[in-house]
């Protein structure tokens, strides 16, 4: 479970950091898939991944007080914003 945590924190955001600052098609493709799966993320017992973001600013939906709903994380969507807008300058060269 560490593992994934590591590559899913860790990892993949550093290559795609890196990625991104060379302006790497590849690397804004996945850090714009990377940011869409974490901008809404399920909460209870049929969660994948414990939320535990490293920067977030969630917005609760749906009921907690059985262990479901869902958290909907704005400073992932607009970081899916500006890369889907990072993609399309870099595609239209």
């Amino acid at each position: 479970m560490f593992a994934n945590y590591l590559m899913l924190f860790v990892i993949m955001p550093s290559l795609c950091g890196y990625g991104l600052w060379l302006r790497k098609k590849t690397a804004i493709a996945v850090s714009l898939v990377l940011f869409i799966f974490m901008s809404v993320r399920r909460v209870g017992e049929g969660a994948m991944l414990l939320h535990i973001a490293p920067i977030t600013f969630s917005l609760p939906i749906g009921d907690f007080a059985n262990g479901q709903g869902y958290l909907i994380d704005v400073f992932a969507i607009i970081m899916v914003i500006y890369i889907g807008w990072l993609f399309k300058t870099v595609f239209k060269k």
